[in-house]
């Protein structure tokens, strides 16, 4: 039995690297799909910009849209990518009995979690991992932490329930809660690229103008505010934050995503 982290892939290098040496250890495969356009349909000019190589890692393209793409919500096209994944898995060679780490690229499940899980999952088990939930900042907690999104099962399980895993395991099946799951690190990224992943991501009804300013996305980062106001989140001592290990022994890499601030939440 083998273990596969699988996610897409847009631009998330900064993360990427953290995942592949987190999970180094217990996963034998990574598998990335990176498609030409963006879930809102327009063309990628960076494509493809997946830079990481090695033995464990497999990295496919999705290229070819019907012509009724054009004319699909973002949702749908998320829904049209996802499913090829099936194929893949297959063209790589994974088994019935594989396991499968599936989430997106921001998402970085805790190795010894992994570890403990994986002896006891049989087909027809789906796992969902707790994660530590931050927004912009790996100290700065979302207003909806816990996340409870990233799903683990074997590829038989997949195979059975077909098609989409982001349609038919992440969204419609909540699964056997797991704590202590690993973090959920979300638009960690600056406020041009926040403003990017608005105009390209599955959400299309959350790319409104108001929410795209300058001064709106500056001050939700500062204050860890969610992008579409639905709530506050804290900033937290990083001294006091769950981290992977990976961070921990390079934090130095990483203090651009720490906010200082923390005392602004007294």
């Amino acid at each position: 039995m083998k273990v596969y982290k699988v996610s897409t892939y847009t631009d998330e290098a900064e993360l990427t690297e953290i995942v592949l040496n987190e999970l180094d250890s217990v996963v034998d495969g990574f598998i990335f799909l990176e498609s030409s356009h963006t879930y809102q349909m327009q063309p990628r000019k960076e494509f493809p910009a997946f830079p990481f190589k090695g033995e464990k890692i497999f990295h496919r393209t999705f290229t070819e849209y019907p012509p009724e793409a054009f004319s699909m919500k973002a949702d749908k096209i998320e829904e049209l990518v996802t499913s090829k994944y099936i194929d893949i898995l297959k063209e790589i060679g994974v088994q019935p009995e594989d396991i499968l780490l599936y989430g997106d690229a921001d998402e970085i499940p805790y190795t010894e979690t992994v570890k403990e899980l994986i002896p006891h999952i049989k087909t027809g088990d789906i796992y969902a991992l707790s994660m530590v939930f931050c927004n912009y900042w790996i100290n700065c907690l979302s207003y909806e932490h816990p996340w409870t999104h990233f799903k683990v099962f074997n590829f038989q399980t997949l195979l059975d329930i077909g098609g989409s895993p982001q349609e038919n395991i992440r969204k419609k099946i909540t699964g056997t809660i797991i704590e202590n799951g690993g973090w959920h690190w979300s638009w960690m990224m600056g406020r041009d690229r926040i403003v990017k992943k608005l105009e390209s991501y599955s959400h299309w009804e959350l790319n409104q103008p108001q929410f795209k300013t300058q001064e709106h996305v500056d001050s939700c980062i500062l204050t860890g505010t969610d992008l579409f106001l639905r709530g506050k989140g804290k900033l937290v001592p990083i001294e006091e934050m769950p981290l992977p290990n990976y961070v921990i022994d390079n934090i130095e890499k990483y203090t651009h995503l720490i906010n200082p601030n923390y005392k602004q939440n007294d």
